[in-house]
């Protein structure tokens, strides 16, 4: 049985960083090249089969991951099953997006298409009411906030220099209320208090 955090770093090793290699080679063309030639095809669809099922079985293990991590050999498994999926003489991941995936996707594409544009829309009407709330409120917050900076710097100039106590930002609100002249009064009350 292989240590549990070198099973853990080969599994890295064999499904991330030995895939983006292969990436890497197959999308390197020439600068200027018009054209791919068959074999370099055939690499971009391996590779591109390999994320597609590798996405596919990361979300799968998020839900089942804790059902089967305690069982033993499991990462070893693992590991023997992303060699399969990597190595291009089995072209496990090629047969699995043929044969699973592919069919999958194509049962449901309809739905999936009908969902996607729904959440868009809401998405696109959830952006549009932020903004806009954004737009509408943001200039009466700033403007409020320049008017409370002036007041504040005013009330210094008055007071020889000396910060002011009213125009903290916690009264953003207005402080015109009932609530905000009693913390007023008392912030005034303990800085008497300080000074005496």
């Amino acid at each position: 049985m292989i240590p549990s955090a070198v099973s853990r770093l080969l599994c890295i090793l064999v499904g991330h960083v030995y895939p983006l290699y292969r990436t890497f080679k197959a999308c390197n063309v020439p600068d200027g090249a018009t054209s791919i030639d068959g074999k370099k095809l055939v690499a971009l669809r391996r590779v591109l089969a390999f994320w597609a099922v590798h996405g596919t079985l990361t979300f799968a293990e998020y839900f089942v991951d804790w059902l089967v991590w305690w069982l033993p050999l499991y990462y070893e498994a693992k590991i023997i099953f992303l060699c399969w999926l990597v190595h291009g003489h089995f072209e496990g991941a090629v047969w699995i997006f043929d044969n699973l995936i592919v069919e999958a996707l194509n049962q449901h594409q309809g739905d999936i298409d009908a969902s996607l544009e729904r959440s868009r829309d809401a998405l696109k009407k959830g952006w549009v009411k932020a903004m806009g709330y954004i737009f509408e409120n943001g200039a009466s917050l700033a403007a409020e906030a320049i008017r409370k900076s002036q007041n504040m710097v005013m009330e210094g100039m008055a007071n020889g220099g000396k910060a002011a106590d009213s125009g903290r930002f916690e009264e953003l609100d207005g402080g015109e209320g009932e609530q905000g002249g009693k913390q007023r009064e008392r912030g005034k009350g303990a800085k008497k208090d300080k000074e005496t």
